[in-house]
């Protein structure tokens, strides 16, 4: 079995402004190629937010033939379906593109990886970077070429923990192969970007199951906790629960009485790069007028709740 796995970044909110293509081939559980180009975007616009995401500009454009110069890759390597992290928005991106140029649409089937996760590992955030992470995938995020040959190996991780024989075939037959028409809206990648969902709620509303389960030599108990970016091992109501049971008191958001701000692993790294979320930033404010607050990593959390979420039996469960 031969699949493509492919990865697009654009410059602008339009989808066909491809300025970068990732590719990964493979046959069966065997990497034959892989590869990623820039691209000049259509329209050649760029907005800063994409800039600021994937780091390409105009001056590393400028120049350079558009993503006609690839298109043929999706068929030559006569792949039996493509492979996709949030399909929808690669499949998209090809439509738009072949749409804006003149092309005739005709995409190969399509594999999401996203979707798959979902529903081998509901409970726990899907963003690549949080997979690969779990798997111990190497992975330079929004770097197209990394993005693509990440989302084959993942494919196959997740072959694995679907069935022991690891046949990428029975995940494609019990998940299924389509195209997708359409990306997500915007508030959806907000809301994921978030870590919630709809059937969640918030970490203020999560209160122990019962009183007598608290455990009163935690120490989180009567500790207020707030948390900022998603978690790779939980949703966010997930760990408040967990926290709850321990007796800790959850926050929407930072306040005078804040003790702990759990920062999820993408704003934890972020952080350090200098980039801050609006409440690390207020948890830095109290910390200058003399509140002390503990900024926690992930893995300090699960340290001190006394859980290994990598252990059998909690791994993506909790």
């Amino acid at each position: 079995m031969r699949y493509l796995a492919i990865d697009f970044e654009t410059a602008n909110a339009r989808r066909s402004s491809i300025c970068a293509f990732g590719y990964a081939l493979f046959e069966d559980h065997q990497l034959l190629d892989t590869a990623s180009f820039l691209c000049k975007p259509y329209p050649n616009d760029y907005d800063d937010r994409n800039v600021q995401i994937h780091g390409i500009s105009s001056q590393d454009t400028d120049g350079l033939p558009g993503f006609e110069r690839h298109f043929e890759l999706l068929s030559r390597f006569a792949p039996d379906f493509l492979v996709a992290h949030n399909a929808s928005f690669e499949a998209s991106c090809i439509r738009s593109w072949c749409e804006t140029q003149g092309y005739p649409v005709d995409l190969l089937p399509f594999v999401c990886t996203l979707k798959i996760s979902r529903n081998i590992h509901p409970g726990m955030t899907h963003k690549l970077s949080s997979l690969c992470r779990l798997y111990s995938i190497p992975l330079v995020h929004h770097d197209a070429g990394s993005d693509a040959l990440a989302c084959g190996m993942l494919l196959q991780r997740l072959a694995a923990d679907f069935d022991p024989s690891g046949d990428i075939a029975l995940l494609r037959d019990q998940f299924g192969q389509d195209c997708p028409k359409a990306a997500k809206s915007k508030a959806s990648f907000a809301i994921e970007r978030s870590g919630y969902r709809a059937d969640r709620i918030r970490p203020s509303q999560v209160f122990a199951d019962a009183l007598d389960a608290l455990d009163e030599q935690s120490p989180l108990h009567g500790q207020h906790i707030c948390m900022t970016g998603a978690l790779d091992f939980a949703s966010r109501s997930g760990a408040a629960k967990l926290a709850a049971n321990r007796g800790a008191i959850n926050q929407d958001t930072v306040s005078r009485k804040t003790n702990i701000l759990v920062i999820g692993p993408d704003e934890y790294a972020r952080y350090w790069q200098g980039h801050k979320t609006n409440k690390i930033q207020k948890a830095e404010r109290y910390i200058e007028q003399g509140q002390v607050i503990e900024l926690l990593d992930e893995q300090g959390f699960w340290r001190r709740l006394g859980i290994d979420p990598c252990e059998t039996g909690n791994r993506r469960r909790l």
